[in-house]
């Protein structure tokens, strides 16, 4: 990400973030539950001793043989409750934490892998030992904007190019957003009804731009911003932190808990700008939710034209979203590929800065475009009274401006979404 704020003013906007915020720091993921496959119990007051030990191996980040960020010697587990104690075999793995994810059906483990073992192999033999559990290694992702952001003054801000009537918005719908953090101390966001969990170590450092941003395309509503769904509840968590080498990074072990989270709190719809690699462990848990109707709108990254897919857009049923300009043309920086579902506008989008409680700016990337979609979810959802994948699907398709080649391609998906909403040239 390239619009990060200044430190001393991120600090500011933080602290008025706060009040307002359920925190949830995970400082205590290595927690009670914390025993080596040996069966050495680190739960008796000795955890700071073995984490300041381990500390290197546990939370470094590194790239694998792939070119993709993950923290270094661990792997992921997520599994049946009643295969677990198969886990005692493994003599040389230490289990770092074993937690529930009662939303999810399964429990999380984090395995450290020590380093004379190779970690790819020290999976498949997991993947042996527990063929119905989802194995993985511990992969990162990023947040999906880019360019820097242009400060902003004037009239009020709608979100994207659209234009909703509010009546047609049911506010039962709950919505869930896994992103950075969110000033909701921010004037577009005080009237908002936001939960916020943190899903990071007391050593993160919080970033407030982009879940700001994000919030106030969703739930903004203030005398200068307008989002899509204003009066909406907005439950975010925030998984995403600021490492000094590799900028806005999240790990696909905070996700998962997110996940199981927003799942709890009964959200209709998740809103993920983010993209990183295929993930098994991610792929899982994302699959209990879909089967529960709970729908997942994700970026298509913002890694070029010829860069591979990107998850968790590039997964069946998940919506995956890219960005148009205000000349319908699409961003230069969007992933492409046969997965893409919609287009929306993501190109320098007004959306509120995380760094000032009254300040507003333009950003740019398929991180924007996403949140657009997740309204226009909402929107059709309490239009029609359906919901589901297929149904919605279908009454979007019927209100979507076809871009590119006729019917549906790599670079547009489906097309331009919310053809009927979108104001004119006079208006915008």
């Amino acid at each position: 990400a390239d619009d990060e704020a200044e430190d001393d003013a991120e600090d500011d906007a933080e602290d008025d973030a706060e009040d307002d915020t359920e925190d949830d720091t995970d400082g205590d993921d290595l927690d009670d539950d914390l025993t080596d496959a040996a069966g050495s119990d680190f739960s008796d007051g000795s955890i700071d001793s073995m984490i300041e030990r381990a500390d290197d191996e546990v939370f470094d980040t590194v790239f694998d043989d792939a070119g993709d960020l993950i923290t270094r010697n661990e792997l992921l587990v997520l599994s049946p409750d009643e295969d677990l104690p198969a886990l005692d075999r493994l003599r040389d793995l230490r289990q770092i934490s074993r937690e529930p994810m009662p939303r999810l059906g399964s429990t999380l483990v984090r395995l450290l892998v020590p380093d004379y073992q190779n970690l790819i192999q020290a999976r498949n033999q997991v993947r042996q030992l527990l063929p119905r559990a989802a194995i993985d290694l511990n992969h990162s992702y990023e947040l999906v904007q880019a360019g820097a952001s242009i400060q902003s003054h004037g009239d009020r801000l709608v979100a994207g190019r659209y234009r909703l009537p509010e009546l047609l918005i049911d506010n039962s719908y709950r919505v869930g957003m896994i992103d950075s953090s969110v000033a909701t101390g921010h004037e577009s966001l005080q009237r908002a009804e936001i939960v916020q969990r943190h899903y990071l170590t007391s050593q993160q450092k919080h970033n407030l731009d982009h879940g700001t941003a994000v919030a106030s395309l969703l739930v903004g509503d203030s005398a200068r911003m307008l989002g899509l769904l204003p009066g909406v509840r907005l439950y975010a968590a925030s998984v995403f932190y600021v490492d000094p080498e590799y900028g806005l990074i999240a790990s696909s072990y905070s996700l998962v808990k997110a996940l199981d989270w927003l799942a709890s709190e009964q959200v209709s719809i998740i809103n993920m700008s983010l993209a990183g690699p295929a993930n098994q462990v991610l792929e899982k848990a994302l699959l209990y939710l879909l089967d529960s109707d709970i729908m997942v709108v994700a970026a298509a990254g913002n890694a070029g034209p010829s860069s591979p897919p990107r998850y968790p857009a590039a997964y069946e049923r998940v919506l995956a979203v890219t960005a148009v300009d205000q000349d319908n043309r699409v961003y230069l920086r969007a992933g492409r590929g046969e997965h893409l579902d919609y287009a929306a506008p993501g190109v320098n989008i007004q959306v509120a800065s995380g760094s000032t409680a009254d300040a507003y700016h333009q950003v740019s990337g398929t991180s924007f475009a996403t949140p657009l979609i997740t309204g226009l979810v909402i929107y059709y959802a309490a239009g029609s009274g359906a919901w589901g994948l297929d149904q919605l699907n279908s009454i979007m398709r019927e209100d979507t401006l076809d871009l590119g080649e006729p019917g549906p391609d790599p670079i547009y998906g489906y097309g331009l979404i919310g053809a009927s909403l979108l104001k004119s040239a006079s208006e915008q």
